[in-house]
């Protein structure tokens, strides 16, 4: 009973806490952090928000590790990024991120060919648009081992870095469907819930498990964007 009442105490006080900086942050505006010369990872780097996130960060100076299973759509993004910056820093990897090998391979080849990795961002993705039943079994294992899984294991192979320097910045593409459950979006937004899950229970073991506050998360919940993925879905 007494566990119970402190663990309803703790909640209570999180709450109370996060409405709290919400409303400071509606006056007061987070100061910019740097990341000139920091390494960050993006997947899903071979088109859409990625490539749009790669010439963002380009910009601003970062050392820019590119991963995308699709070499084609890769060296498309570094054209576009080095016709506008031609001193930009890229490395481009052929990366499936559902291979969980393949993912801590490509991992080790980052930290040893570019450096540390400050910044991770999740943004592999896929979306099918059928409904349930029109879905193939292949559609559904897919959708989930990208939008979902990949996270995992790229998690998993980045993560540890980040704890032993206490140090770092996950981001985490989810979607308005993550909070919005939609029709002919089943896998997509069981995938999305799931990532949102991902995100909110990771930062609770940061914070309470490995006792690691200087490693940041920041969550985007776009709505439907213009990057190739939705064909038979619309927004009313």
């Amino acid at each position: 009973m007494f566990r119970d009442i402190v663990a309803l105490l703790h909640f209570f006080i999180r709450v109370t806490f996060a409405y709290l900086k919400a409303f400071y942050r509606l006056f007061v505006s987070p100061s910019k952090v740097s990341v000139r010369g920091r390494v960050i990872v993006i997947t899903g780097s071979g088109s859409g928000l990625g490539r749009e996130l790669g010439l963002r960060f380009a910009a601003e100076g970062a050392r820019l590790a590119l991963w995308d299973i699709s070499d084609s759509g890769n060296k498309k993004t570094a054209e576009l990024i080095q016709t506008e910056l031609p001193d930009a820093e890229l490395h481009l990897y052929t990366v499936d991120v559902t291979n969980k090998e393949l993912v801590k391979t490509s991992a080790l080849r980052v930290q040893s060919e570019v450096g540390d990795v400050y910044m991770l961002i999740n943004n592999a993705g896929v979306l099918v648009g059928e409904s349930l039943l029109e879905l193939r079994d292949d559609d559904i294992k897919r959708t989930i081992e990208i939008n979902l899984l990949s996270a995992f294991w790229t998690l998993r192979a980045f993560l540890p870095g980040m704890l032993e320097s206490n140090s770092g910045h996950i981001v985490t593409t989810c979607s308005a469907g993550g909070q919005n459950a939609m029709h002919r979006l089943t896998d997509y937004c069981a995938s999305k819930f799931g990532i949102l899950g991902l995100d909110e229970a990771l930062e609770s073991e940061l914070r309470d498990v490995y006792l690691r506050s200087g490693i940041k998360q920041t969550l985007i919940l776009p709505h439907f964007l213009d990057t190739g993925l939705i064909h038979s879905v619309e927004a009313r």
